[in-house]
């Protein structure tokens, strides 16, 4: 069973959610850029994988999300 990024949103450390192309999502602390198929964050380069079973968007360049309060 997989769970919407939104559901998440709330519970996670200030900053951003993205799903690259390849349906992984990542936190960013900064908000990152499309480049390729998938997403980056130059300013400090700090992502984390997110190991939960998130639901995928479609179009993926469509899944960026601030998070976190």
């Amino acid at each position: 069973m997989s769970i919407k990024i939104e559901q998440l949103l709330p519970l996670l450390r200030k900053g951003y959610v993205a799903m690259d192309k390849n349906g992984v999502w990542h936190w960013y602390s900064g908000k990152p850029n499309k480049w390729g198929d998938s997403w980056c964050y130059r300013i400090g380069d700090f992502s984390s994988y997110l190991p939960f079973n998130i639901e995928p968007v479609k179009p993926w360049g469509r899944s960026l999300k601030e998070c976190g309060e």
